[in-house]
């Protein structure tokens, strides 16, 4: 069964300043656990993310945000992300041509 998810469904078992992966402070995802997120999603998110930082770690960071403002929680427990990385690049193929 899928699972939506609903924002607070995951609470950080540690203090926010131990999760090492979080270097921008302020995104939605900063309390939870990387290892709660799909990592095949969080892969591809990153490769998307490079337009924004060299640095492989917040490229990851900022695909966790995004893929937890838009994602669900799959079968594994895990957050998934529900499109947001294939909708992004059809928009942009799409406002290239207009």
């Amino acid at each position: 069964m899928i699972q939506k998810l609903n924002y607070g469904k995951y609470k950080a078992k540690t203090k926010h300043s131990k999760i090492k992966s979080n270097q921008l402070k302020g995104g939605v995802s900063d309390k939870i656990s990387p290892k709660k997120f799909y990592a095949p999603d969080v892969n591809k998110g990153a490769k998307i993310e490079k337009e924004h930082s060299n640095d492989k770690q917040i490229q990851k960071e900022i695909a966790r945000d995004h893929i937890y403002e838009h994602g669900y929680i799959g079968n594994d427990n895990k957050i998934h992300d529900k499109g947001y990385y294939d909708n992004l690049k059809v928009m942009e193929r799409v406002l290239k041509t207009k």
